[in-house]
């Protein structure tokens, strides 16, 4: 196995559009609390300014994590960076690598019954996402026979 079978995994189309609009959110939202009118009393309504820009660095950082989602394989196993959990798998405690047609994503069929989603390598991302998915499951398969 080449070292660059090992390189990471990571979506297209969801990490352009995600980092895009965590930038046009929160840019949004900064400019909208900036531009609210005073109230009638004349007072800035400083705690709605500070709400709006919080409410736009919370949908920023949200759509920022859903960009950033990847999968990084080792020879150990895989480390496996959801929108709000990583998870270290080693190659041993897989029993199979899915990408069925309909589902969102990649999925890890473990040993113990549990599941986990590879949401690095999207359905979005179309025949890519598939050629992805069986390189996962070929690294998977020259692993789990050496573990």
């Amino acid at each position: 196995m080449h070292a660059a079978d090992l390189r990471r995994f990571a979506p297209r189309r969801a990490r352009v559009v995600g980092l895009a609009l965590s930038a046009l959110v929160f840019i949004a939202c900064v400019v909208i609390a900036v531009l609210i009118p005073n109230a009638p009393d004349g007072d800035p309504q400083l705690s709605d300014r500070l709400s709006i820009m919080l409410v736009g660095l919370a949908l920023g950082w949200t759509c920022y994590r859903q960009a950033t989602v990847a999968a990084t394989p080792t020879a150990q196993g895989v480390v496996v960076r959801n929108w709000i959990i990583t998870r270290r798998v080693a190659w041993s405690e897989i029993e199979s690598v899915q990408m069925v047609e309909g589902e969102a994503w990649a999925r890890l069929h473990l040993r113990d019954g549990d599941e986990v989603a590879v949401m690095a390598i999207q359905r979005a991302d179309g025949d890519a996402a598939f050629a992805e998915a069986r390189r996962l499951r070929r690294l998977f398969e020259q692993y789990a026979d050496q573990a």
